[in-house]
């Protein structure tokens, strides 16, 4: 209710100031004392346009205003023509009106950028017969954009941009791509961002958006300025890309015309530019992350727009090092402009929690107590490396877990040098990883076909440098938890990155030269395998590859912090907010349902594959392939028919074309490792009886997939509070996610039809005006499982724009079509209005 309230508050009052800035539009923006980069400018494409005398005639009237033209060159008269949709103009006719423009309003500025394929010659001429060229103002490549004051102090208000590069030497023309970078190209609201830009760079000081779309019908002015005061897209749009790169947007293109577009630039001036700079003696940095935003990549010089009454925290981040201050918090009592943090390096033990120099010892250096366990690795001399370990074959090194190394849910490096004996045999030639084979759990550092890979079981990343065999690398994996980057490095060279990973959240022991298959050894040789439980960053990086850092155990010890036992103190009080919290929490659900969360002796089929014994450890960890799919047969088997699955029918799913003694002595060595795993957990047995193997299920052991079945037996008798307790069971995720046997896939597809055709009767108990949240929630929990499901799709739209999201609507619709033309191969025949009408 608060935040209801707060959201209305806010945006009646953004109105206000809106309506208060419409008001004085009326006058000519004065823009002296700005930066150039401080200034946003509405630049009208003229290519599409029907009728450019009155388009632009209209728009010069329009203060923070420019044109993008193209221009042909026609030969016969070696003269140049601007291109319209269904006509042309001579460029003399349009210098002149601006030069009439310029006339009648000397403070104006205006940016223009050209298309122009032909001589370079001929475009400097024309600018020089037309008499603009004495308007014109030039910036050399490398200097900062200065105040529009010391532009109009030289008479200048023409800046030329041109997407072709011209002669050198010309003092007329600035290359864009010197001077601006250009946002990607996405149609999402708050798209995700990595700084990666598809024309420029991060060091541009100047920002182009290209990718606003405009409603194509809204006609007239009116029109627009009712519906960005109803909707806020348009605005968000434009602002998220300010946040994300920390550059205020200059020049938004639009094919509408920039009268149309004016009062967007009247509520970009509501807001206030917090301008700084992140510097190493006093030179900015080239990238910088941002703490307040995991979407937001900038260069040392930033600019991120602040609203009064809001609070803006700002905390950089750059692998390898600290900052004074750490933060800045900017407010109504500290709205400070111009902010400057300054960096220092880290030191390069700081975080480092194991070296293995490998010399006749599997002892790491950071902790003697730390000793590998070695399986068939052997010692040896390499005339490049010295001492190494060699892991030929199927041998492999056994060293801790990752809560021991502090690798888990955390930021991480990994870094060795490594020489493979050979690049093609097998899929995975791994370096560093785990044996589980769940998403985020199994850690996976290999080269996989001739390329480094880095995954976390699911959500991977693949460089681009080839690994020959019988050469020594320097290979370096790094993860950043706030940002979800993963990177990796080849002989101090960054070859690959990508961002919105969610972290590694395995347990289980961590293994050098092995990991998620049985078969992907390193076959090689391995040496200095050091991991820290930090990003290191790129400068640290190359100094490893320089065999530059050798770590002295007591400069770790300097650094490792203390532990604080200050919390306890404060311990009473957060389980007291915690108890606070999830009572709220729990008013979601009526009071009559009694929600079977267990914390312990519980077996969790939706999602993940889970199982907790009877101290609440996670014991799923100890299932290999073998041993979960035959507990996972018995299980669901007797889930299904009360009796269990057949001795011959188990067998033949599990261990087909096995001699039926190898089978029976596989089978019986199985079963006694399944029972020596869940024998930990109340209420589980396996037991045999008439040829049938059938599972246990007694208290307090809950199964969330036997529950949820539970519920549904009761059919025609179903009520919101039954349906609530099902959707709490279901909504953990897809039933056995990442798990794929044959014989399950039929088995997925009833669970999944039934979820299905259950929320929806769910939904239909709900009143769609006072429980649209949860309808939302629904139809969510629905597309996750199928996309392309129509009647979930048409009730998250209107959820949608019961609340006044229309754009966000549409394009959660296109998604859909887009979705349906890739599955079902071929357009979908209805358009945004009908689907919304359409009966399920």
């Amino acid at each position: 209710m608060f935040g209801f309230k707060y959201i209305n508050n806010t945006l009646i009052i953004h109105i206000i100031i809106l309506l208060a800035i419409s008001v004085f539009s009326l006058k000519p923006f004065i823009l002296y004392s700005q930066n150039i980069n401080n200034i946003t400018f509405i630049v009208s494409d003229l290519t599409n346009t029907d009728n450019p005398k009155q388009r632009i005639d209209r728009d010069l009237r329009i203060q923070r205003n420019g044109f993008s033209i193209k221009l042909i060159y026609e030969e016969a008269s070696h003269a140049l023509s601007l291109d319209f949709s269904s006509s042309s103009m001579p460029f003399a006719e349009f210098a002149e009106l601006l030069k009439s423009a310029i006339v009648n309003n000397p403070e104006k500025l205006i940016p223009i950028f050209i298309n122009y394929n032909g001589p370079s010659g001929i475009l400097h001429n024309s600018f020089s017969e037309s008499g603009l060229s004495k308007y014109l103002y030039f910036l050399p490549v490398g200097e900062k954009w200065p105040s529009v004051d010391d532009i109009k102090t030289k008479k200048k208000s023409i800046i030329v941009f041109t997407f072709q590069k011209t002669r050198e030497g010309n003092s007329f023309f600035h290359y864009a791509w010197d001077y601006i970078a250009e946002f990607p190209s996405s149609g999402i609201e708050d798209p995700l961002f990595d700084g990666f830009y598809p024309n420029g760079n991060i060091t541009k000081e100047l920002l182009m958006i290209r990718d606003l779309q405009l409603p194509e019908d809204i006609g007239v002015k009116k029109r627009f300025n009712l519906d960005l005061n109803q909707n806020q897209y348009y605005i968000n749009y434009l602002l998220n890309r300010w946040k994300h790169t920390g550059k205020r947007p200059n020049f938004i293109f639009t094919k509408n015309g920039a009268r149309i577009n004016s009062l967007i630039n009247n509520w970009f001036i509501t807001f206030k530019s917090i301008d700084g700079i992140v510097k190493i003696n006093e030179r900015p940095f080239e990238k910088v992350y941002w703490k307040h935003s995991n979407r937001c990549i900038t260069n040392g010089t930033f600019s991120f727009p602040y609203m009064e009454g809001e609070e803006l925290n700002l905390v950089p981040f750059i692998p390898g090092y600290s900052f004074e201050p750490q933060s800045y918090t900017i407010n109504n009592e500290n709205a400070i402009n111009n902010i400057s943090f300054e960096a220092t390096p880290l030191k390069m033990e700081e975080g480092l929690q194991a070296y293995f120099p490998f010399e006749k010892s599997y002892v790491n250096f950071m902790d003697e107590d730390d000793i590998g366990t070695s399986v068939d690795g052997e010692f040896t001399t390499d005339i490049e490396r010295g001492e190494v370990v060699k892991l030929q074959d199927t041998a492999y090194l056994k060293i801790n877990t990752p809560v021991k190394y502090g690798i888990k849910s955390n930021s991480f490096t990994v870094s060795s040098w490594v020489k493979l004996t050979e690049n093609e045999k097998v899929d995975d030639y791994s370096i560093l990883g785990s044996h589980e084979n769940v998403f985020r759990k199994g850690l996976h550092l290999v080269v996989r076909g001739k390329r480094p890979y880095f995954g976390f079981y699911g959500n991977d990343l693949w460089a681009s440098k080839i690994i020959d065999p019988m050469k020594w690398y320097h290979i370096v994996y790094r993860y950043n938890y706030f940002n979800g980057e993963q990177a990796i490095f080849v002989n101090g060279e960054n070859v690959g990155f990508s961002f919105n990973h969610p972290s590694y959240i395995g347990d289980s022991i961590l293994i050098i030269g092995n990991s998620i298959s049985q078969e992907n050894y390193l076959n090689g040789y391995i040496d200095d395998l050091y991991i820290w439980n930090r990003p290191l960053g790129n400068n640290e990086i190359q100094t490893l590859y320089n065999s530059e850092f050798i770590p002295e155990v007591e400069k770790v010890k300097a650094v490792k912090p203390k532990r604080s036992y200050l919390y306890l103190l404060f311990l009473p009080l957060i389980l007291f907010l915690i108890f606070l919290f999830k009572r709220k929490k729990s008013t979601q659900i009526p009071d009559s349902t009694k929600i079977k969360k267990a914390e312990k002796n519980a077996l969790n089929l939706f999602g993940d594959f889970q199982l907790l014994n009877s101290i609440g450890e996670d014991v799923s960890e100890a299932f290999t392939p073998k041993i979960k799919e035959l507990f996972l047969l018995i299980v669901l088997f007797t889930l299904k028919n009360k009796k269990g699955i057949k001795t011959e029918k188990l067998t033949n799913e599990i261990w087909s074309g096995f001699e039926p003694q190898k089978a029976a002595n596989n089978r019986s060595v199985t079963f006694n490792k399944l029972r020596k795993i869940i024998e930990s957990v109340e209420g589980l047995d396996i037991q045999y009886n008439n040829g049938y193997w059938k599972a246990i299920f007694e208290e307090p052991l809950i199964c969330d997939y036997k529950e949820a079945q539970a519920i549904l037996d009761k059919r025609h008798k179903l009520t919101i509070q039954d349906m609530q307790l099902f959707f709490f069971y279901v909504k953990r995720g897809v039933f056995l996610y990442e798990i794929h046997w044959d014989w399950l896939d039929e088995l997925r597809g009833y669970v999944t039809n039934e979820i299905i055709d259950n929320l929806f009767y769910f939904i239909s108990l709900l009143n769609p005006k006072h429980d649209s949240t949860l309808i939302k929630e629904l139809a969510e929990r629905i597309l996750a499982i199928d996309n392309t499901n129509e009647k979930g799709n048409q009730l998250l739209l209107k959820c949608l724009i019961d609340n006044n999201n229309l754009n966000l609507a549409k394009f959660h619709y296109n998604q859909f079509i887009h979705n349906y033309l890739e599955i079902f191969g071929e357009q979908y025949p209805f358009t945004f209005e009908e689907f919304l009408k359409r009966e399920f």
